[in-house]
């Protein structure tokens, strides 16, 4: 996907920003850190949103990009994933095209080794948590070309996945808008997050539904927990401010 899709994202209380750790929102732009919720794949265990917007997860990936060229080579293997013939739709090689695996530029494969690929086992789980976090929409934004190749490569092939123009807007994405999330909402959100002690993004929650109260709470379980309060719960006053002027640009 490209920027200007992400910006006309309407983050509710229904979407989420998954990424592998604090680590990775170091390189999440920080309109859309502060634009809804954000967590880690970890915090995201046991959890449901409509729409998960999973950051940078191939790129930050501590497998490497060689280790996921043995998905390419499982592709061979099964008689998938040749290059493109007249068999296939324009579409899946435009697809291809687009994320920079067709022609030449297709991944290598990489034959599986258990001993050294094993790592693969675990980032397949940390995958699959994600993924499975939404109800409606998957979205998969990756900064790294080589990296993000051969699994972006596999989902294409597979027909898995729908290529997300920069130029498309939002609505032709299939975005399940989130201006509908009322002060209620957040709430309701937060004291979700808060039963379940995920204390982070019910802080999150409530200073987006400017309660201070409960986001005072939910810091101080932080606090209690030994946890470095997080630049994701910023204080319920801004966000609101910061609502106020966007709305009336």
């Amino acid at each position: 996907g490209g920027d200007s899709v992400f910006a006309e994202i309407e983050f509710g209380a229904q979407q989420v920003i998954i990424v592998r750790s604090e680590e990775s929102m170091k390189t999440m732009p920080e309109d859309l850190l502060r634009a809804g919720l954000v967590c880690t794949v970890m915090e995201s265990k046991g959890l449901e949103f409509d729409d998960v917007l999973l950051w940078n997860f191939f790129t930050d990936s501590s497998a490497g990009p060689e280790a996921w060229r043995t998905v390419t080579h499982f592709l061979a293997q099964t008689g998938t994933g040749q290059e493109v013939g007249d068999q296939e739709d324009q579409e899946t090689r435009a697809a291809l095209e687009h994320v920079g695996v067709g022609g030449q530029n297709k991944p290598r494969p990489l034959a599986f080794d258990s001993q050294k690929h094993k790592i693969l086992l675990d980032e397949y789980r940390h995958l699959y948590t994600a993924i499975t976090r939404a109800r409606v929409n998957v979205w998969m934004y990756e900064l790294e070309p080589e990296k993000r190749a051969p699994m972006f490569d596999f989902f294409i092939r597979k027909g898995l996945v729908r290529v997300v123009s920069p130029a498309l807007q939002a609505a032709q994405a299939g975005v399940t808008k989130g201006s509908s999330s009322t002060k209620e909402d957040w709430i309701r959100k937060g004291d979700e997050m808060f039963a379940r002690k995920s204390y982070n993004m019910a802080a999150q929650c409530f200073a987006k539904a400017g309660d201070e109260r409960r986001h005072a709470r939910a810091l101080a379980e932080l606090k209690m927990a030994g946890v470095v309060e997080s630049s994701r719960a910023p204080n319920p006053q801004a966000v609101s401010a910061r609502d106020a002027a966007t709305t009336t640009e």
